[in-house]
């Protein structure tokens, strides 16, 4: 029961210190941190959401998802610009970005601050409510839906929803022993190809917005279709 509570206040505690690191460390690493722990809180909220229907998680997790929002912003930018060096044949760069530059997220950090402790603080009274059996009954609901947007169709349009439902499942398993070793390994890297696939799907979504399709981007189209046919293998070789 201990490490129960302790997985529920944990991503909270640990943005909490992300958030403060980011005026020290002044990288991005960091504002990844903050990003996970935020998707982690999110991963919670949905948990008490499934065993109590009233608790509207959507409105609950917004304060959380306006941080996240500049955070990702920012990432997003270097990450983007990051993938196009591996592909030079495209010969293009990415339009300016519109995104704050980190001094200012940096600037935002004592408020940021201030909104962690002040909705924590509200979420208190439900986190010590959720146990292990709600855990168990979120999983296998996620379980069955993540299996049916894999197999036997991939369903490519829920790919990033997809993987976000992975996500939160390795993140509740894994922080309760609630996951298998085999069944870890397969949504680890099946996590990791999604986002790969992701990750090219959005530059070239940015490139050809820029370039008014005058080019093929054919490098990263069959990158795109070799992370595709990555992922339909994995999910035929552990469902099939």
């Amino acid at each position: 029961m201990k490490r129960l509570k302790k997985f529920a206040y944990k991503p909270f505690r640990a943005l909490t210190e992300h958030l403060k690191t980011v005026p020290v460390n002044h990288d991005t690493e960091t504002l990844h941190q903050v990003r996970i722990d935020i998707k982690k809180i999110k991963a919670v909220l949905n948990l008490i959401h499934e065993t109590r229907k009233k608790f509207r998680n959507h409105k609950r997790f917004l304060p959380f998802r306006a941080i996240f929002r500049k955070a990702d912003a920012i990432r997003q930018s270097e990450v983007l610009t990051s993938l196009l060096t591996k592909y030079p044949e495209e010969g293009l760069q990415l339009p300016p970005t519109e995104h704050p530059p980190l001094e200012t997220f940096e600037s935002k950090v004592p408020n940021y601050l201030q909104t962690v402790k002040a909705q924590s603080e509200k979420l208190k009274p439900y986190l010590k409510k959720i146990k292990d059996r709600d855990i168990g009954r979120y999983l296998k609901h996620q379980y069955k839906k993540i299996q049916s947007k894999l197999y036997p169709h991939l369903a490519l349009k829920d790919i990033h929803k997809t993987r976000k439902s992975i996500k939160a499942a390795l993140f509740i398993a894994g922080s309760t022993d609630h996951l298998k070793k085999k069944k870890e390994k397969f949504y680890d890297t099946l996590q990791e190809a999604i986002g790969n696939l992701h990750d090219k799907q959005l530059l070239l979504q940015l490139l050809k917005k820029n370039d008014n399709d005058r080019h093929h981007h054919r490098a990263l189209r069959t990158a795109c279709a070799h992370d595709i046919r990555q992922i339909r293998g994995l999910a035929a070789g552990f469902y099939g």
